[in-house]
């Protein structure tokens, strides 16, 4: 479906690309709207590629018409996807029960019917093989789903000439096996429901208007339900985020069209000054260790984003023997950072105010770094770690006051349970994640003194 029936309510609009998605949407979907009353958006169907941008999409529309001291009456967000599952009937098969009717027919059927499947008998039809292999059909479902297909949907497509027509049409079989299955334990396959959904679709209650916003790539058998939504009178807006001097360049459902963008040069501003072309990965860590030296600040200033992953042991070696710090976090666990221990200690310590917590939190690097900066004199980590070992191991505080009652003995200590009691002052002071972002941004005041710290 490359355009929607020219006979049908759908109309394409045009968004400047030169600023940002989100804050044109909420302009052109409040168009007209004097402030005077709430934004009343409750009759629109909003179509968005993804839930999270759905939930900004909301977020956006009620700071709008906060600003103006009114609420919002939201308009209805679905993904493709969502479109395609409202309203559909009751007896559904779950995933788990799809995947049990799957083994139940790979289990039972004659291997020798359905040689262009299985050419050669598995070692043994036990339940592994037919749960692996259930699940492969599951997922081959799920692809042809998105087209709006079923396995024996497919012969009629590619033809006889084919010369895969035989497998798909033993395919085909296979998937009235299962549905047979299926209906014989109350229940009916998903894809073929919202399949069959797509031509007849229900719109939710309310709706009178659908707008397709900023989607380049639904699915194809969401394309069908709007097409049928539009086919019954409803009006469909395709927003699409490009200016209007580019519609040719898009189809009528706001994707763009493959072969005109294949064969357009992308003029770019400012090439010679922006791009440096180098020889090699070598030289480009290289011009990487050249452009991290002209800053004041390298570290935690300079943000470099590499696309060819064989440049990143070089660049790493290169600002290595130059002295430069550098972080990659190519896949690793955010679990392992210094900055996700830290997090997860305050967290701790702001919930509760126990001695073992606190003590958590005196451990981190970069709490250690913080104190030594704040230090006038000399100052030990190490030291300091000791005395609140011995502290515990001695009178087994429970929470920081008492521990304070001890550390007339421990200066290091007194120090650092002070510096504990100022980071929860400002954690628990304010809303998440403000006071989370104030107190890594503490200050390195100096409050220790004397040749001894």
């Amino acid at each position: 479906m490359d355009f929607p029936d020219p006979h049908t309510p759908i109309t394409r609009h045009f968004l400047s690309w030169e600023r940002p998605l989100l804050a044109q949407a909420v302009e052109w979907l409040a168009a007209g709207w004097g402030g005077e009353a709430p934004l009343d958006l409750a009759n629109r169907l909003v179509v968005v590629p993804t839930r999270q941008a759905g939930r900004r999409l909301r977020e956006a529309l009620a700071e709008h018409a906060s600003r103006r001291g009114q609420a919002v009456f939201p308009p209805r967000v679905m993904t493709p996807d969502a479109l395609l599952t409202h309203g559909l009937p009751t007896g559904v098969a779950a995933r788990i029960e799809s995947l049990l009717a799957w083994v139940d027919v790979v289990r039972e059927v004659d291997l020798a019917d359905c040689r262009d499947v299985f050419p050669i008998d598995p070692p043994e039809r036990n339940a592994a093989w037919a749960l692996a292999l259930g699940a492969e059909f599951g997922r081959l479902q799920v692809a042809l789903g998105e087209g709006g297909l079923r396995m024996a949907d497919v012969v009629g497509r590619v033809g006889a000439e084919c010369p895969e027509t035989e497998r798909w049409r033993q395919l085909g079989a296979l998937e009235r096996r299962y549905d047979e299955t299926l209906a014989g334990m109350g229940r009916c396959d998903e894809k073929a429901v919202r399949i069959a959904a797509a031509g007849d679709p229900i719109l939710p209650a309310g709706v009178e208007k659908i707008v397709v916003l900023g989607t380049p790539d639904p699915l194809p058998l969401a394309l069908r339900a709007l097409a049928a939504h539009a086919g019954k009178g409803v009006r469909v807006d395709v927003v699409v985020y490009a200016p209007a001097e580019e519609s040719e360049n898009f189809d009528g459902w706001g994707r763009p069209v493959v072969a005109r963008w294949e064969r357009r040069l992308i003029p770019l501003r400012c090439f010679e000054q922006r791009v440096r072309v180098c020889a090699n990965p070598a030289a480009q860590a290289e011009y990487l260790v050249a452009a991290a030296r002209s800053y004041a600040r390298a570290e935690g200033v300079l943000g470099v984003g590499v696309a060819d992953t064989e440049v990143l042991p070089l660049a790493e070696r290169a600002l290595a023997r130059a002295g430069i710090v550098a972080f990659n976090p190519e896949g690793k666990a955010r679990a392992r950072d210094g900055l996700h221990a830290l997090m997860v200690a305050l967290a701790e310590w702001a919930a509760v105010p126990s001695f073992e917590a606190g003590a958590a939190v005196l451990r981190c690097p970069d709490v250690l770094a913080w104190l030594r900066a704040r230090a006038t004199g000399r100052f030990s980590a190490a030291e300091l770690l000791q005395e609140i070992d011995v502290l515990r191991a001695k009178h087994l505080p429970p929470t920081l006051a008492a521990a304070g009652l001890h550390a007339g003995s421990f200066p290091l200590a007194a120090v650092g349970l002070a510096a504990l009691g100022e980071l929860r002052a400002v954690l628990t002071t304010g809303t998440f994640p403000d006071n989370a972002a104030a107190a890594l941004a503490m200050r390195s005041t100096p409050v220790l003194s004397g040749s001894s710290v």
